[in-house]
């Protein structure tokens, strides 16, 4: 009797423990392919953007400062972008200097918003990459708990660094995709 019951617990020990390990591993693979998609809906919403974006016409709005009406255009574009997709948390158009992002577009259009040449402080996670941001270096994404945000540099005609598509997805609302 004792035998058959302890052989009996270990068989039900030892089940209980591999239905939580494969809920573990389910979790986490669930969790990762959020990531991915996040990341690479992020990525094709960046990459998109800086197709539609002229380095040389960039490099001229940060030297004056002066919005003409093609400037209008591309930020009308750009915010109605942001705007037909939920997901997207975060639209702009940034060039890193010292002294931290300066907005060559944005499309918050909240007091939280920035506008052409103004410049705000880097967060935690930026000042981390601070000199590769402003030397144009890839850094591909940095993930902020509920969102991923990429970084998707823009080059003039003649390779030089100009500034960022900066795109922030929301993960809540691509795990909210995946579920349905």
């Amino acid at each position: 009797g004792s035998l058959r019951r302890s052989m009996f617990m270990l068989v039900i020990l030892f089940s209980v423990l591999v239905c939580g390990v494969n809920i573990l591993l389910s979790y986490h693979n669930f969790a990762a392919s959020n990531k991915r998609f996040a990341y690479s809906t992020s990525e094709t919403v960046a990459r998109t953007c800086s197709m539609i974006i002229d380095g040389e016409t960039l490099e001229n709005y940060i030297s004056t400062g002066k919005r003409d009406s093609d400037y209008y255009v591309l930020w009308n574009k750009l915010i109605d972008y942001r705007s037909t997709n939920e997901e997207i948390l975060q639209l702009s158009v940034v060039k890193f200097v010292e002294q931290g992002a300066k907005y060559i577009f944005d499309t918050d259009l909240s007091e939280k918003g920035a506008f052409l040449g103004d410049i705000k402080r880097l967060d935690n996670h930026q000042e981390k990459y601070q000199s590769r941001l402003i030397s144009g270096e890839d850094i591909g994404f940095i993930e902020y708990g509920d969102q991923i945000v990429v970084y998707e540099p823009i080059v003039s005609s003649y390779s030089e660094h100009i500034g960022y598509v900066i795109v922030g997805i929301s993960t809540e609302h691509s795990r909210i995709q995946q579920i349905n």
